[in-house]
């Protein structure tokens, strides 16, 4: 999975970090304030890269609200489990960011590259994308 770190806007910071957690793998690291509210930081290692999320308090002035984010796995085989952990935690993947988009997954080109993905929404209404790259 590729991401280095984001910030994130949540209305329940203790339930967005569950949901990354049990959905995406992540362990809580950390939880601070320092200004912006309790936050807490989660981190997942893969393959040697740190990937980093940081969930705040939703209205925290000093940050944007984050719409969207992209995970790409890096096979097939983490693409169909989290498409099934999708189905099986009931968070209604679909195959278009459109919330009445047909459930499931689509594939899209881009650059040269075929992708595989789906979307789910996270506690606070942000779009995740999980996505694969692969070839035909």
């Amino acid at each position: 999975m590729r991401i280095n770190h984001l910030f994130l806007s949540s209305t329940d910071v203790e339930r967005s970090t569950r949901f990354y957690c049990d959905f995406l793998g992540f362990v809580p690291t950390k939880t601070f304030n320092e200004g912006l509210g309790d936050c807490q930081v989660v981190h997942r290692e893969n393959q040697g890269r740190d990937l980093e999320l940081l969930i705040v308090p939703t209205g925290t002035p000093k940050l944007m609200y984050a719409q969207h984010i992209a995970f790409e796995v890096d096979s097939e085989a983490e693409f169909e489990k989290l498409l099934h952990s999708a189905f099986a935690m009931e968070l209604k993947p679909r195959a278009d960011v459109p919330i009445n988009s047909e459930s499931g997954f689509s594939t899209f080109s881009l650059n040269g590259k075929t992708y595989r993905h789906f979307y789910v929404l996270d506690p606070s209404s942000v779009n995740i994308e999980i996505m694969w790259h692969y070839s035909r």
